[in-house]
């Protein structure tokens, strides 16, 4: 479970936060001209934001939150094809890199929202990260895809939580 949090969720939030920090102004990216890209992240998100509903609703709580690992890999994986800091050193990337780093950010904002009935805590820190002021109580109405506001400033990336070492 440390694994997860610390590595698998806090690392996809850092590598993105800062590539968006260096790349597009310290701010979220805007997506102006960007509609012909690839919507592989945003569907991938949806099916399993649906099925981690159907799980909560049926008080699958396990299962539940293996999807929010799931889709925190997915969103791992799609980073890791992608690979926005390649593509970014040819201008006429720009708004395709763009794209993928918003996908990425907007994927970050739905796990936060996703992790905020196990570890409301962490849900915050993460949310607060991407400078998220969803009010949590409509829960279902914030894990819509493209709530993420472009141009919005991000904070410093920091650790969201901290890796436990075993010796």
């Amino acid at each position: 479970i440390n694994n997860d949090l610390a590595n698998t969720i806090g690392n996809l939030l850092n590598r993105s936060i800062s590539m968006s920090r260096k790349w597009f102004n310290d701010s979220v990216p805007n997506q102006i001209g960007t509609n012909e890209c690839s919507p592989t992240l945003r569907i991938k998100t949806e099916e399993i934001v649906d099925k981690y509903i159907n799980h909560m609703d049926r008080i699958e709580l396990k299962i539940a939150a293996e999807q929010i690992v799931k889709l925190a890999n997915e969103a791992n994986l799609y980073l890791n094809e992608r690979a926005p800091w390649k593509l970014i050193k040819i201008p006429e990337n720009h708004n395709v890199v763009s794209h993928d780093i918003y996908s990425i950010l907007e994927t970050c904002r739905i796990i936060g929202l996703l992790l905020s009935p196990f570890l409301p805590n962490l849900s915050r820190k993460l949310l607060d990260q991407l400078g998220c002021s969803e009010n949590i109580h409509k829960w279902r109405d914030c894990l819509k895809w493209g709530i993420l506001e472009p141009t919005s400033n991000l904070a410093e990336p920091r650790p969201v939580m901290q890796k436990i070492e075993y010796i």
